[in-house]
């Protein structure tokens, strides 16, 4: 799933589906998934880390602001090493969106 970003609305989110979403590409990726992190790096780190603890499945974070991450996804495309865009600020998101670089999520993983 390295062509396609999943979308988050609000960091009140349950990260664990966040990444449950992208869990089925990495677990047949020795490399894990990766997130362009836009929110709170401890915040952050303290789910990658209980993700990682109980699903066995490394996250790379890249940290940086989301207008800086929303550009670096739309530059690289659907060559992004990008799984998870996490962010809850719209021109960001807004931003990746147009660029038609969301995947959609299905009806179990909003649930």
């Amino acid at each position: 799933m390295k062509n396609r970003f999943l979308p988050f609305c609000s960091i009140a989110l349950v990260i664990s589906s966040v990444f449950a979403a992208s869990g089925a590409s990495a677990a047949n990726n020795d490399d894990g998934i990766v997130v362009y992190n836009a929110q709170h790096e401890n915040l952050t780190k303290s789910w990658v880390d209980e993700f990682t603890k109980e699903t066995g499945i490394k996250v790379t974070l890249r940290n940086g602001g989301d207008t800086e991450l929303g550009n670096q996804l739309v530059q690289e495309g659907k060559v992004s090493p990008a799984d998870v865009f996490l962010t809850e600020n719209s021109p960001a998101m807004t931003l990746v969106d147009n660029a038609n670089l969301f995947a959609p999520l299905d009806a179990d993983t909003l649930k």
